[in-house]
C-alpha cells in the first residue's frame, strides 16, 4: 500500500531534522566515563577493549566495568592473536616514539623499533608474524612492516600512511593517506607487493577505516547528506552501496569505529566515551539520500 502524501512529507521533514525511527537508547550502551578514548580494539576474544586517554593505555570490559591501567606514555594499542600481547607506540624517552609490544601476563616489554623520530600506529597482523606501523623518517613518511620471524623492517608505501589495519587474510591494509587538508584518501595497499589502490579521495568525509571479520567491508565514519552528520558506515567492497549504521549531531560526535571479532557488535566512541552497539538492531533510519530517491520513485 502507498504512503499517504502527507505520511511522506513528515518523513521527509524528520530526515531533513536529522531525526530517526531506527534503533531505541538500549541498543546502544556507553561502557566508560570521565576518560577520553581513543583508538580502543577488541580483544580476539571479544571480552575486553583497550584504548588510549591521553597518553596512558587502559583495557575495560566490553560488558562496561572497571577500567584497568595498563601503562603509561602510550598510545595506539593492538592485541595480538591470542591475546596475551599488546604492541603500541610509547614515547620513552619522552618525545621518541617507538613501537613496543607488552606481555600483559609478566609485564615483559619489548621495543620493536628505534626510530630517532615518530613510530606511531601499529596494527598487529593476524597470523601474529608481523606489524604493520606509520613511521616517520628525516627524508619520508611511510607505512613500515615488521616481522618476528626475520627481524626485518620493510618499507611498504610509496607516501605517508596512518591507522593501518590489516585485512582478515593478512593481504591487503586498508589506511588513512593524509595529504591534502579536505581530508584523507582512503587506500588499500597489498601485501607484501605494495600495490595501492584508492578507495575514497580526499574531502569525501570518510575517516578511520577498519576490516569486517569477513574481510568484504569496512566500518568507517562518514558524513550524511542531511546536514553533514557524522555517521558509522558500513561499506561493502569494492563500490558499496554503503549502510548507515548510527548517526549523531555533529557537536556529539563520533569517531573509532571498529567491528567485534564475531561482527555481532561494533564499538564507537561518542563524544569522548567509549559505546557498544548491536549491529542486528542498530541500524539507524534511511538518509535524506535514499529518502529522495525512495520518494521519486514511489511517485513514478
Amino acid at each position: 500500500m502507498k504512503e499517504h502524501p502527507t505520511q511522506k512529507h513528515i518523513l521527509l521533514v524528520a530526515a531533513c531534522l536529522g531525526l530517526s525511527a531506527g534503533a531505541a537508547a538500549a541498543d546502544c550502551v556507553q561502557i566508560t566515563e570521565g576518560l577520553v578514548v581513543e583508538s580502543p580494539v577488541w580483544s580476539p576474544d571479544g571480552t575486553t577493549l583497550a584504548f588510549h586517554s591521553g597518553i596512558d593505555i587502559y583495557t575495560v570490559p566490553a560488558t562496561g566495568g572497571p577500567v584497568t591501567h595498563v601503562i603509561e606514555n602510550a598510545q595506539w594499542p593492538t592485541w595480538s592473536p591470542d591475546g596475551t600481547r599488546l604492541a603500541f607506540a610509547r614515547a620513552f624517552p619522552p618525545g621518541v616514539w617507538d613501537i613496543w609490544v607488552l606481555e600483559l601476563s609478566t609485564g615483559a616489554l619489548q621495543q620493536i623499533t628505534t626510530s630517532p623520530r615518530y613510530d606511531t600506529h601499529p596494527d598487529w597482523s593476524h597470523d601474529g608474524d608481523k606489524i604493520v606501523y606509520k613511521a616517520s623518517r628525516i627524508d619520508h613518511d611511510a607505512l613500515y612492516v615488521y616481522s618476528f620471524s626475520t627481524g626485518l623492517h620493510t618499507r611498504l608505501t610509496s607516501y605517508t600512511g596512518e591507522s593501518p589495519d590489516w585485512a582478515p587474510n593478512d593481504e591487503r591494509i586498508v589506511f588513512e593517506r593524509h595529504s591534502f587538508p579536505e581530508g584523507p584518501d582512503i587506500m588499500l595497499v597489498d601485501y607484501p607487493s605494495g600495490d595501492e589502490q584508492r578507495i575514497f579521495w580526499s574531502g569525501s568525509g570518510y575517516y578511520w577505516p577498519r576490516w569486517h571479520p569477513s574481510g568484504e567491508s569496512l566500518i568507517l565514519i562518514g558524513l550524511d547528506d542531511i546536514a553533514l552528520n557524522p555517521c558509522v558506515v558500513s561499506y561493502p567492497l569494492p563500490s558499496g552501496p554503503r549502510l548507515d549504521l548510527r548517526c549523531r549531531s555533529p557537536w556529539v560526535g563520533l569517531s573509532y569505529p571498529e567491528w567485534a571479532p564475531d561482527g555481532s557488535r561494533y564499538s564507537v566512541v561518542e563524544a569522548g566515551d567509549l559505546t557498544i552497539c548491536d549491529q542486528a538492531t542498530a541500524v539507524q533510519s534511511e538518509t535524506w539520500g535514499t529518502v529522495k530517491s525512495r520518494y521519486r520513485s514511489d511517485r513514478e
